[in-house]
């Protein structure tokens, strides 16, 4: 399935609706429909569960979408927020720059503008020459009140950053440990594309994991992880063209600190246990040329999509960068003090960024197989389809009553009484449900139901609800 084809499959089936359609759209900003908005909390909940409940050095935080606009001239985003912009003479269309030139060549540009010279790419749209325009900040500007000129956030990251001491003085909390935030950022892309894949609106779960910069390489769970392995494509392996290969996680250290490569891990895992294959999957190392301003070092997890391995998660080595810029501009202290080791220090951030809507992406290309939704049992929309025989009153009335047990559970259920019964099975193999039951004659008898499993062609008669409560918990 090519990325047209995933596009026409989730606008028919109601998972991704192009924002404003009925005036033409939006370039960079869709809606989710109600089985997408399923999908998508999905996601977002198991992230949370995971990454934040489960693990009790990492706490949570929901902050806000415009701050004072001192934050980003600190974080540098005002001055190294930019994007190279081409723009074609004729039709005055624009482009990302260095993502056009990835078209025309497979090695790194330093000087874009002389290479645009040089080369004279045409645009897409008319054929006419392009031109290099210079560099654009991606920030949405806005104002509050009547005067006050601010931005809407580009990512959740700095929310953190000035909270940190108040996260810290309040939850008491000891290094290391992390903060997150789950919530949208805005990017004001010069040319989005692929879909989901490049947006203006999107939503981030993000994690900054703070440490002693000492205690970086001290990590009590590597050694857990070090003797798995991984596919890389390391920055020896793109300069020299050779392939991705397999190396254990300690083969990594050097190249990453543990707990770096403790979250690299993590991810990795989340992303397998979701049901993408491992062999669709690999780290890629930044180049020390394309490192962001504030990372010492970054790795992102790829997924091989039909237009090519691209990334849908990054972790960087943040270094003391933002703690450092926030104490300067705002002169405040961002240093903590280790009773322990009697010694102050600015801690160093390891930082794990996750694009919801790539990652919804790559499930979706990942799970729809011989046109059905083989999606996971936890991410499927609908966990169960209630499928009366007849959409007369009894079984309705039936419907109904199973529907309320099984959502006062917690579980996601349809109550489906459209069209011939094959084509309810067929719809609801292609929008993922895991299962689906069955209401006949004999349910009116006894309250006994037929159980059709998703993954495979097996049919079982239940006695009562307790027997699907227990196919969803295992």
């Amino acid at each position: 399935m090519n990325l047209e084809e995933l596009y026409s499959y989730a606008k028919k089936y109601g998972f991704v609706f192009p924002s404003a359609e009925i005036y033409g759209g939006f370039s960079g900003f869709y809606d989710f429909g109600p089985l997408g908005a399923e999908l998508k909390r999905n996601i977002e909940s198991l992230l949370w569960k995971r990454f934040v409940t489960q693990k009790n050095f990492v706490v949570g935080i929901d902050g806000s979408i415009i701050t004072n606009p001192q934050v980003w001239n600190a974080s540098g985003h005002t001055q190294n927020f930019t994007d190279p912009v081409l723009v074609c003479n004729k039709c005055n269309s624009r482009f990302k720059a260095d993502s056009f030139v990835e078209d025309l060549t497979s090695e790194p540009v330093e000087d874009l503008a002389s290479f645009i010279e040089e080369k004279k790419p045409k645009c897409p749209n008319c054929g006419d020459e392009l031109k290099f325009l210079g560099r654009t900040n991606l920030m949405f500007e806005t104002v509050a009140g009547t005067k006050d000129k601010t931005y809407l956030r580009p990512e959740t990251a700095q929310l953190i950053f000035i909270n940190f001491k108040q996260v810290m003085n309040s939850f008491k909390i000891d290094l290391p440990f992390g903060i997150a935030q789950l919530g949208k950022s805005f990017r004001n892309e010069i040319s989005p594309r692929d879909f989901l894949f490049r947006l203006r609106e999107f939503n981030q779960f993000e994690i900054e994991f703070f440490v002693d910069p000492e205690e970086a390489n001290n990590c009590p769970f590597f050694d857990k992880i070090k003797d798995n392995k991984i596919l890389i494509l390391s920055e020896e392996d793109q300069k020299n063209k050779q392939k991705a290969r397999k190396v254990k996680i300690k083969d990594l250290l050097g190249k990453a600190t543990q707990w770096h490569l403790y979250w690299l891990w993590e991810f990795y895992q989340f992303f397998v246990d979701l049901g993408i294959k491992p062999e669709n999957l690999r780290l890629r190392e930044h180049l020390k040329e394309e490192l962001a301003h504030y990372a010492k070092a970054c790795f992102d997890i790829e997924y091989k999509f039909p237009f090519g391995w691209k990334e849908i998660h990054g972790c960087a080595y943040r270094s003391d960068f933002d703690l450092k810029q926030h104490q300067t501009f705002s002169k405040t202290k961002m240093e903590v003090f280790d009773q322990k080791k009697n010694k102050r220090y600015i801690p160093h951030v390891i930082e794990p960024s996750q694009g919801i809507e790539r990652a919804f992406l790559a499930i979706m290309f990942e799970a729809i197989k011989d046109d059905k939704l083989m999606i996971s049992k936890q991410l499927a929309p609908i966990k169960v389809g209630i499928l009366p025989v007849f959409n007369k009153d009894d079984f309705v009335g039936k419907a109904n009553e199973l529907f309320e047990e099984i959502t006062n559970k917690g579980y996601s259920a349809m109550i489906d009484t459209r069209g011939p019964f094959v084509k309810r099975y067929d719809y609801h193999n292609k929008i993922g449900t895991f299962l689906t039951i069955t209401l006949d004659y004999q349910t009116l008898e006894d309250g006994s139901f037929v159980i059709k499993f998703r993954d495979e062609d097996k049919l079982v008669r239940a006695k009562d609800v307790n027997e699907v409560f227990k196919l969803l918990e295992n």
